[in-house]
């Protein structure tokens, strides 16, 4: 490395003479009377976030000399994704602190004024005051602060640059003070409510919609106020952003300010641009507001709520609101027909769960082996959220087998980076779209399962391998249509619809089931087990088992998890496994949906005899067993079948699964 010199060094200890080196090859894009210009030009940047600190950043090295800067945050570690000031060694640090430290790092003549509490009713007038333009850097979900400022700078005279990044893209809109206004454009008021508002200012910023194939609102959390970004995006607002704060400066021709907008995709090699002349108000922004508002609200009522982790600095003994959260992170884990088998109990730090055994009465979970699987997700599930509050969970097997204690503790237990994986969980019974797993998606599936001494992933992705599975799941659900218990009990658990669901906290509608409108009138008119049987003479129920083995064929990866033995640790540790390989898929983006029928009834079969099941079942079970030995001939008679699952690449599903009131799970 070179030894730096001191700008004295380079003789440039003016702020005239540091111009005319530094930006010397900015001249032929801009004059040097434009860069004196700039220099003497102020900018405001509320927010030093993602766009706010690559618009700094663009501007000083464009050559503007006095900024105000405000932001209160502190930098975390996913702000490393997309903001310029985030970095290993200025986690925790002021965000205007680091970037005043960045830009005068840049420019060391720069007039910096800093607003370390941000920006607000107190300071609004003293963070506009002396300034030629301000560049939009608030983050997406404060509207009431956004339309202060853009209201209070078009009262001064004050031109607002709005550059946003949307997925691989960039739109761009210019509010000038004698252009449409913000209220005007985005139709927001006093009295808007705070969705209507995020979802009119969203759609107002990309009437386009170009992102839309890739880049959906479907993936913004409300609750969490976050949305997807990436750094391709960011890049391209800084030039935007740096652009049209030139124009406004130096009155370049050329500005059009809102209601035109534009938005480019490099994705999508995309430019689209035009003219909102009512703004908001027009009939097809209208139609897009109230189309994303519908989407929005139907997704929380189909979904279960996610709560808000509480704070906890791991000072004294573990709060209750963090005990809450830990159970309810528990809760979330699979269970056969969503029936929530457990009980908690708290004693001090420690946590016993219990498989609650009248709970899941399905033939399925003969000798508790589905709670005993379900009972493993929830101990995972608690590990990977505590590590959230650096607490390790110790599972401790008790001398009931359907309960562990787990003994909770501070240590040096890393960030577990599924923890947010467990509440995206779901089981998604879309056909999938046949697109290869990774290597390394496939890597880390059969990884997942490395800390379970025993357990094993056999995995098939061979077309051979697959269509075999898929007959086995055929003749499978050929047999689980002769089970007369198993039939009563699916039914005890289908909800109409996900009002229905979430008024019980169990079960699943038939959306969830994946059923259309036919196949959901067809399961109601064979609720009756008259009816049933009928419908199994007439061979009309062969429509539900080529509906399973269409989805096992359109899968590009076939799982099994098995263990060494059939005992009940064996279940509940496979049930750990599993937890895991699910979790890893979620956190993968991935699509799960386990195939239990199979491996359960075959485990029944080989454990109790053809005297459990009906003669018809049992032949079409000995036919599930011909197809699952040709897809795993490595697999052993004495080995656990735990699950049985696929995983690929499929729509989101249109409703999901509840869960109960969390009182109703402990023990009092």
């Amino acid at each position: 490395m070179g030894d730096p010199r001191s700008l004295n060094d380079w003789g440039l200890t003016t702020p005239e003479a540091f111009r005319d080196q530094a930006f010397a090859r900015t001249v032929g894009v801009l004059t040097r009377d434009e860069l004196a210009r700039l220099g003497n030009s102020r900018v405001a940047i509320p927010g030093m976030g993602g766009g706010g600190g690559v618009h700094l950043i663009a501007l000083v090295r464009a050559g503007v000399g006095k900024f105000h800067i405000a932001d209160m945050d502190r930098y975390e570690p996913v702000n490393i994704n997309r903001q310029h000031g985030a970095r290993v060694d200025t986690l925790g640090q002021p965000k205007v602190d680091v970037m005043r430290r960045d830009a005068l790092a840049i420019n060391p003549h720069l007039e910096i004024k800093t607003f370390p509490r941000g920006i607000g009713p107190d300071n609004l007038d003293e963070f506009l005051a002396g300034v030629d333009v301000v560049v939009d850097g608030l983050d997406f979900f404060v509207w009431k602060t956004r339309r202060a400022l853009f209201n209070r700078a078009r009262a001064l005279g004050i031109p607002v640059v709005t550059a946003g990044p949307i997925g691989f893209g960039v739109i761009g809109l210019v509010f000038t003070p004698d252009g449409m206004s913000f209220d005007d454009y985005f139709d927001i008021h006093d009295d808007t409510p705070d969705l209507e508002a995020i979802l009119k200012f969203y759609v107002g910023i990309v009437p386009a919609m170009l992102h839309r194939t890739y880049a959906m609102p479907r993936h913004i959390r409300l609750e969490d106020r976050a949305g997807p970004s990436i750094s391709g995006g960011l890049m391209l607002l800084a030039g935007v952003g740096c652009t049209e704060a030139l124009r406004v400066l130096l009155k370049r021709p050329g500005l059009r300010p809102a209601p035109a907008y534009w938005q480019f995709d490099v994705y999508r090699q995309r430019f689209a641009g035009g003219r909102l002349r009512w703004g908001n108000r027009g009939l097809l922004q209208r139609a897009k507001i109230w189309l994303l508002g519908r989407e929005l609200r139907r997704r929380g009522e189909r979904f279960r709520p996610r709560p808000a982790p509480p704070d906890w600095d791991g000072a004294g003994l573990l709060p209750d609101g963090v005990k809450n959260f830990l159970v309810a992170a528990g809760v979330q884990a699979p269970s056969g027909d969503n029936t929530q088998p457990w009980r908690f109990e708290w004693r001090g730090a420690d946590l016993r769960v219990a498989v609650e055994p009248n709970r899941d009465l399905s033939f399925f979970n003969f000798r508790q082996r589905a709670s005993l699987i379900s009972l493993g997700s929830v101990v995972e599930n608690i590990r990977a959220v505590a590590s959230r509050y650096r607490l390790e969970v110790n599972a401790v097997p008790n001398a009931d087998p359907l309960s562990m204690t787990l003994r909770i503790a501070p240590g040096p237990a890393p960030l577990d980076p599924l923890a947010e994986a467990v509440w995206e969980r779901d089981t998604n019974r879309c056909p999938f779209n046949q697109e290869p797993l990774s290597d390394n998606a496939r890597n880390a599936l059969t990884r997942a399962i490395a800390d379970f001494s025993g357990a094993r992933l056999h995995a098939r992705t061979d077309p051979a391998g697959v269509r075999a599975m898929a007959e086995a799941a055929y003749w499978a659900d050929r047999a689980r249509v002769e089970l007369r218990s198993a039939h009563e009990h699916f039914h005890r658990m289908t909800r109409v619809d996900a009002a229905s669901a979430r008024a019980t906290g169990d079960g699943f509608s038939f959306r969830n089931l994946g059923a259309n409108a036919a196949q959901a009138l067809f399961l109601r008119a064979t609720r009756p087990w008259t009816v049933n049987v009928l419908a199994n003479r007439s061979r009309l129920n062969d429509m539900v088992a080529l509906h399973a083995r269409a989805l096992i064929r359109s899968a590009p990866f076939v799982g099994l998890v098995t263990m060494p033995g059939d005992g009940d640790a064996d279940f509940r540790e496979g049930g750990r496994a599993v937890a895991r390989v699910w979790l890893t898929a979620a956190y993968l983006g991935l699509d799960f949906q386990p195939v239990a029928s199979v491996n359960l009834l075959l485990a029944r079969l080989r454990s109790e005899g053809p005297g459990a099941f009906p003669s018809r079942a049992v032949a079409h079970l000995r036919r599930a067993e011909e197809f699952f030995r040709a897809a795993f001939p490595e697999v052993e008679d004495n080995n656990g079948l735990i699950l049985l699952f696929r995983v690929g690449h499929a729509p989101p599903i249109a409703e999901g699964t509840f869960r109960r009131e969390l009182s109703t799970f402990m023990v009092k």
